[in-house]
């Protein structure tokens, strides 16, 4: 069955507008069911390098329980790293020999910079990336404005899967949240999700 995996970043910096990503993730999850009601979802929440919680995994999207204050509680730093990696190997040791037969969708949302991992750095990141690329994985980064691009290169994302967002506001984080829903969408439905940023800011680099 596809997945969609979320992982969502609950450092201290997401605490001014936790209730934005609350209520915008819910959105996201209720309009992917309005889509399909045969996709399991994978929700993972970080801070700190201590502080990994999977809140639930390989759950049917039918069955999956609302974000809210109980689960969602921003705190710590930002082990971006450790958290991507660690769920890339949670989701591929659940699917097995299944992976490559099944369409898999990697959200990454994130409104800061990589400052904690232990267990993960950038390129070992982005050589697991790289290798669930290749057997049918997609991901998709949504980061805090224009540092977005940077932090999704170091692990060997392309622009064309970032989308550089304001993450401290209601719009910038509904906006966000619907663009992923875009993008998860078009690649599960098995088309080209170009264009899922809608109207990104503009890289730096380009």
């Amino acid at each position: 069955m596809p997945e969609i995996v979320c992982i969502v970043d609950k450092s201290g910096s997401m605490l001014s507008h936790k209730d934005d990503t609350i209520r915008e993730y819910n959105r996201f999850i209720a309009e992917q069911a309005k889509q399909s009601a045969g996709v399991n979802v994978t929700l993972v929440l970080f801070s700190s390098y201590d502080d990994y919680e999977i809140v639930f995994q390989g759950k049917n999207i039918m069955a999956v329980p609302a974000l809210s204050q109980a689960t969602y509680r921003p705190h710590g730093n930002t082990a971006l790293w450790d958290a991507i990696g660690k769920t890339i190997g949670l989701v591929d040791q659940r699917q097995g020999d299944n992976r490559r037969d099944e369409k898999t969708a990697v959200l990454i949302i994130t409104d800061g910079e990589e400052n904690d991992s232990r267990e993960y750095d950038a390129p070992a990141v982005k050589e697991e990336i790289q290798a669930h690329r290749n057997g049918g994985w997609e991901f998709f980064f949504v980061g805090a404005e224009l540092n977005a691009y940077i932090e999704a290169a170091s692990i060997g994302l392309a622009a064309q899967f970032v989308l550089p967002a304001d993450l401290k506001t209601a719009e910038g984080t509904a906006d966000a949240y619907a663009a992923l829903g875009r993008g998860t969408m078009a690649y599960l439905s098995g088309e080209s999700p170009a264009g899922w940023q809608d109207n990104p800011l503009d890289d730096p680099d380009e």
